[in-house]
């Protein structure tokens, strides 16, 4: 055996160990170094890709991952393209966007006001019928209509309503009052009250122009029914309205008048209903039998617009004083209220006269206190 070839060979076999194991080092190092670099750059990639998905949401309000998938070589130019034109959207053309929304917004809105408007406008002054607004299914009937002898032109006209319970037609209804009092050139309009619970009646239903919750022997507790005598009157407005656009009668050749219930929704449509002739216009006059001016407190404002009507406004009132429904005091205190107001009034007083309407003397003098007029 050889000594030195033994040790040679230890020597070589130890030095070959000793790069195999050097190698394994540089090896694992570099692997180690490669592994860091892949995560540097995943990160990197990572925090690209946020950055853009967070972009591209702020442009155009939505998340790509739901419609294009994770950001697909293919959603590349749509993104792009997504975002110049956001990015290229001037203030102008911002605000001419704004400004056309707007106006497809606007348009059906002004609709529904012009629709309300006409509405709003035409209740109340509807001939022959109108619903009250307040009260679903509150219809005013067709009023009794007398034209002058002989069917002659009608010149003038007298509008007459009934009181509480009293209707237009019939051997006691206010209708007579065109036999009674025979003008030439008069047509007489008779409107009858719709049909409603009344609280003073224990709640029959029968013709009123407003409920009345009991009656009182003083003016001053009296409660008014505000809602329904304004409605009232303002259905007497639109007889006027209509007689004088179609039958051609001049305001002025046009008298309201009433008994009872009838009598206090003359007045009012005579004085707060005036308006709707216009600036300056007023009635031939307004008469009252056995009545009175309700929310009399509320005159000359707010019920009254243009104070000067009462100026221009003739009144007629007979009252008895044997009344016990509406006592004497019902008229005396309207009287008195429309005379200091500025109203030309003329007021009888009637002995021995209960709650009753178109006695002789009574129809004797309206008889000549309306020739005067009309």
């Amino acid at each position: 055996r050889d000594p030195h070839g033994d040790a040679r060979r230890r020597v070589e076999r130890a030095s070959h160990r000793s790069r195999s194991d050097g190698s394994s080092r540089v090896r694992s190092e570099v692997a180690e170094r490669a592994a860091k670099s892949a995560s540097a750059h995943q990160r990197r990639s990572s925090n690209t890709r946020r950055k853009k998905l967070t972009e591209t949401r702020g442009s155009n309000g939505m998340s790509c991952h739901a419609c294009l998938g994770k950001y697909a070589p293919e959603a590349q130019p749509l993104l792009a393209a997504k975002k110049e034109e956001a990015a290229g959207r001037s203030p102008a053309r911002i605000f001419r966007d704004y400004v056309h929304n707007a106006a497809l917004m606007a348009i059906p809105a002004a609709l529904v006001l012009v629709v309300t408007a006409c509405v709003c406008l035409g209740l109340g002054y509807d001939l022959p019928k109108i619903t009250g607004g307040l009260e679903p299914g509150l219809e005013f009937p067709e009023p009794l209509v007398v034209n002058p002898p002989g069917n002659a032109r009608a010149e003038a006209a007298v509008v007459f309503l009934h009181g509480l319970g009293g209707h237009a037609r019939g051997a006691d209804g206010v209708g007579i009052a065109a036999n009674l009092i025979k003008l030439p050139g008069v047509k007489w309009i008779f409107p009858d009250a719709p049909v409603s619970p009344v609280t003073v009646e224990g709640g029959r239903n029968i013709p009123s122009w407003y409920d009345i919750d009991k009656f009182t022997s003083s003016i001053e507790d009296f409660v008014d029914d505000k809602t329904r005598i304004i409605q009232s009157a303002q259905f007497v407005t639109g007889i006027v309205q209509e007689l004088v656009a179609k039958d051609g009668i001049a305001p002025e050749k046009i008298v309201l008048g009433g008994f009872s219930q009838g009598g206090a929704v003359a007045l009012t449509a005579a004085l707060h209903g005036a308006s709707a002739l216009g600036p300056g216009v007023s009635l031939g006059g307004v008469f009252a039998l056995s009545s009175y001016l309700p929310m009399r407190d509320m005159y000359p404002s707010p019920m009254m617009p243009d104070p000067s009507t009462a100026y221009r406004t003739k009144v007629f009132i007979v009252h008895g004083d044997d009344d016990a429904i509406l006592p004497l005091e019902f008229g005396q205190v309207t009287a008195e209220k429309l005379s200091a107001m500025g109203a030309d009034v003329e007021f009888h007083a009637m002995r021995g006269m209960g709650h009753e309407r178109l006695g002789d003397e009574e129809t004797a003098i309206l008889r000549q206190w309306l020739a005067q007029l009309v």
